[in-house]
């Protein structure tokens, strides 16, 4: 189960893919996250902060069958609206980056969200200046959002590139 700050999300996956697991962040999982986080490169793309969602919800990405993280996944629950999940950050150990692993983390996701009937609208960002991060959403099915598809809290963020993919069906 994947612990919100503060409560129990009701998107609590735990799922395990053929090379990767997802499970929720733990306390004894800060250690390995400072190495994560303490290289700027190892971040895929950082959403916006704004508005307010069900909860954030940070997953480690493991190798299938180990304990150790490897990377993380952040999310956000009901942002920008009712039925929608944001991954918000996606970050891995620099040297695990070109191995799909991280691909394979979000297609984990996506699916077993799908599969709960939690949501069927996902989001991510892309900054300015970082072609590598929209070519990563492109290789996902991910798509440039058109414009006012994205039901955000307010004015939609400024100087970025909302993607999105909508489950089929």
């Amino acid at each position: 189960m994947l612990a919100r700050r503060g409560r129990r999300s009701h998107l609590a996956i735990e799922a395990r893919a053929e090379r990767v697991a997802l499970r929720p962040f733990r306390p004894e999982d800060t250690a390995s996250a400072e190495a994560w986080y303490g290289r700027a490169e190892a971040t895929v793309y950082t959403a916006p902060d704004e508005g307010e969602g069900d909860g954030d919800v940070r997953y480690v990405i493991l190798f299938h069958g180990q304990q150790e993280g490897i990377g993380s996944i952040d999310t956000r629950v009901g942002h920008p609206a009712v039925g929608w999940l944001t991954i918000r950050q996606i970050v891995m150990v620099p040297a695990l980056q070109v191995h799909g692993y991280a691909a394979e983390a979000v297609v984990l996701l996506e699916e077993e969200a799908q599969r709960r009937g939690l949501t069927r609208h996902f989001l991510a960002t892309v900054g300015p200046n970082r072609g590598l991060d929209l070519y990563f959403w492109l290789r996902l099915g991910y798509r440039p959002a058109h414009p006012d598809e994205v039901p955000w809290p307010g004015s939609p963020p400024r100087d970025i590139i909302a993607m999105v993919r909508m489950a089929e069906g």
